[in-house]
């Protein structure tokens, strides 16, 4: 099993105020997946003030 993950951060610019979105996101490899290199998903979102 391969996991990769990545984290990046999110700035809402129309937001009145400054708000930051932490986003996890990350791709599983499981054998027996081919032809499809990996599966996405969005692990979790977290807001912040």
């Amino acid at each position: 099993m391969d996991v990769e993950f990545s984290v990046f951060n999110m700035t809402d610019e129309n937001a009145k105020e400054p708000s930051r979105y932490n986003v996890v996101s990350g791709s599983v490899a499981l054998p027996g997946d081919l032809p499809l290199p990996g599966r996405s998903f969005v692990l979790s979102v977290s807001k912040r003030w």
